[in-house]
């Protein structure tokens, strides 16, 4: 049983009674051990067997806690003040009008001193569902405890509040009810009454409002990555609440969380939901066609171009799209202008004032042959002709010459900020399957449109893509059903639709299909001059990003499948004839290039299976030796699409 009976020293000088620090630290521990234990031990089982939305069902499963949590906070009230009538109740948590600190005035103007931390919650509680997961799995992997790591996955990307942007929620109502009654009782029937109604009168001191919040904070156990930021959070309720002995306050700065949820949930509920597939849709099916990109045409010119620092992570470092720089002398910039990002919008200097070996035309033109002989494979007829690649990435420019006519499918996933084309998806769409650019010349591109920004890094909009291919494949002929799905991403266990991603693409490989992202079977990209020949395999080198750590022995390039990746051309969003060149890729150049490998060995050997196909693309790859201050390296191994395709042609 809970001691609760107050301290001698109460009602000396006027002051509330106290709790003695080992109540108040026994009380804490009542309520905060339950959540964990249904947080860590409870959720992870029970949670995905609810049948609802991930999020939902785990607010579900600490349901529980939150009502100990009320029930307790009652019972201290009704064992402190011997009844539980409303007049008793207030008096005792301070649902009052905040007092003045100096006067004793009690007024209703005080409350707009609540002002400054109802805006600062907002940020707060943004950083805690955008980047607290992600903080706590750093720490933990800096920590090197692989058991602390195993355990921190079961606490995945449901946990988090923003993981109700989920497309599964639009028109539900019945779930924004649900959420934002639950929410109302989290919030202020079990946190704020025990904490700052409960607890923060009792805790004595001037600074008992901080140590109030530390365990507020420390309550928040159960989500560990939340802990800094509810402390923060705490502080600009606790303060405000203790100095002006009202709870007021703190009802006001939770409404900030409060009106955030809602806003989140109005804009997935009144989301338009993805409409049912009808058997007779019609290909080509443009559900939408975003507008060109306005970027380059605005940029205007340099009285310098960008300096290369030597910055490997940054592929932008010297971005001259768009740019007029035809008045500039650049005859000695070419150590600059070998790590440039350009496009045929990129005004030019006359040829006098450029370096010598530095023609962009050339180097445009070059960057557009996908390399390793593919281009060889072109001319036998191996185009990958009529074999399906769906896509998943931001808004396309749909009428780009390279894919236009090959474009049999593009549908809106995400149903905001799509107006307008992003880089991203006429790149990787060109690298797969460009006319001129890409892999698979002649493969048909379905393309799934997720938007861009926090879209992005909501994988529920990536699942519910992949499910979509799924549908469209069983109204699809054998022949022309989509085969790989292309994604320039991944996803981690902290991600929002972590859960429902991993599902998804279980889903997609059971179905025969290869699924493609950043991490796939240790695929990597390799690096190239941007003035050499791109079908010689000894012009490789390790791409620009992962170099130097390759060289100083910090990464080890062991059984990885290396595909092309730097000094390509891709097709732009500016326009249907714009293209752009950059010397630095990323892997989100890599996925694409290997989807497009795929899509030719299907048109060779239409029964290929996803693990056929890394098998044989390993055992038919080539090593190569690389020279590097004094000191030989080999690389290995490099995708051969010849080779690969010769083997499948003689039925190996």
């Amino acid at each position: 049983m809970i001691d609760t009976s107050v301290n001698s020293m109460s009602k000396q000088g006027g002051q509330e009674p106290q709790y003695s620090v080992r109540q108040i630290l026994t009380l804490w521990a009542a309520v905060t051990l339950p959540m964990v234990l249904l947080a860590w031990l409870v959720a992870p089982v029970l949670s995905p067997r609810l049948g609802l939305p991930a999020a939902i069902g785990y607010w579900l499963v600490l349901l529980p806690g939150m009502i100990w949590q009320c029930a307790l906070a009652l019972w201290l009230l009704r064992r402190e003040t011997g009844t539980l009538r409303w007049e008793a109740i207030c008096s005792r948590i301070g649902l009052a009008k905040p007092r003045h600190p100096h006067s004793g005035e009690q007024h209703t103007r005080l409350l707009w001193r609540a002002v400054p931390s109802f805006l600062l919650m907002t940020p707060v509680i943004l950083l805690e569902g955008l980047a607290g997961l992600g903080l706590l799995f750093i720490v933990l992997r800096i920590s090197r405890s692989d058991i602390l790591v195993a355990l921190a996955r079961q606490l995945r990307g449901y946990t988090q509040l923003i993981d109700l942007i989920d497309p599964s929620l639009a028109g539900r109502w019945d779930a924004l009810v649900f959420v934002m009654l639950g929410w109302l009782f989290s919030a202020y029937l079990s946190e704020e009454l025990f904490f700052r109604g409960v607890l923060l009168p009792r805790m004595g001191g001037k600074w008992s409002w901080l140590g109030n919040a530390a365990l507020y904070s420390l309550y928040y156990l159960h989500r560990p990555w939340a802990v800094p930021f509810r402390f923060v959070e705490a502080i600009l309720i606790a303060r405000p609440t203790q100095r002006l002995h009202s709870i007021w306050l703190a009802v006001i700065v939770r409404g900030a969380e409060g009106a955030m949820l809602l806003a989140m949930l109005l804009g997935i509920v009144t989301a338009p939901k993805l409409a049912p597939l009808q058997a007779d849709v019609q290909l080509p099916y443009i559900m939408h066609r975003p507008e060109s990109s306005t970027f380059s045409a605005v940029r205007g010119s340099l009285d310098e171009i960008p300096h290369y620092q030597g910055d490997a992570s940054n592929p932008m470092a010297v971005d001259l799209r768009g740019y007029d720089i035809s008045h500039l002398g650049l005859r000695n910039s070419l150590s600059d202008l070998e790590y440039a990002v350009f496009d045929t919008q990129t005004r030019w200097p006359s040829t006098g004032q450029m370096p010598p070996g530095f023609d962009p035309t050339v180097i445009l033109e070059t960057g557009k042959n996908p390399g390793l002989s593919v281009r060889g494979l072109h001319e036998r007829g191996i185009t990958g002709r009529g074999v399906g690649i769906a896509i998943i990435d931001q808004p396309l420019l749909t009428g780009h010459r390279e894919y236009a006519d090959r474009l049999m499918w593009y549908e809106d996933i995400y149903p905001f900020g799509t107006s307008m084309a992003e880089m991203h998806g006429p790149a990787v769409s060109s690298i797969a399957l460009g006319k001129t650019v890409g892999v698979a010349p002649e493969a048909d591109l379905y393309y799934f449109n997720i938007g861009s920004g926090i879209s992005g890094l909501d994988f529920h909009y990536h699942a519910r893509a992949i499910r979509r291919v799924l549908e469209i494949n069983h109204y699809l002929p054998r022949e022309r059903q989509i085969r790989v799905i292309s994604l320039s991403t991944g996803w981690l266990p902290q991600y929002m639709g972590y859960d429902d991603m991993v599902d998804a693409v279980t889903e997609a490989e059971a179905a025969g299909l290869l699924v493609l992202e950043v991490d796939s079977h240790g695929l990597m990209g390799l690096g190239r001059h941007p003035n050499t020949n791109p079908d010689d395999f000894a012009t490789y080198e390790p791409g620009v990003f992962w170099a130097e750590n390759y060289y100083d022995g910090n990464w080890v390039i062991k059984d990885m499948l290396l595909v092309p990746m730097d000094s390509r051309t891709v097709a732009g969003s500016g326009s249907s004839d714009e293209y752009t060149f950059g010397r630095m890729g990323g892997m989100s150049w890599a996925v694409p290039y290997l989807a497009g490998v795929y899509a030719l060995a299907v048109q060779a050997d239409p029964d290929i299976t996803p693990e056929h196909f890394w098998a044989l693309a390993y055992e038919t790859g080539r090593s190569i030796e690389v020279e590097h201050d004094g000191t030989v390296f080999s690389l290995e191994t490099i995708i051969d699409p010849p080779a690969l395709i010769a083997a499948l042609q003689a039925g190996q």
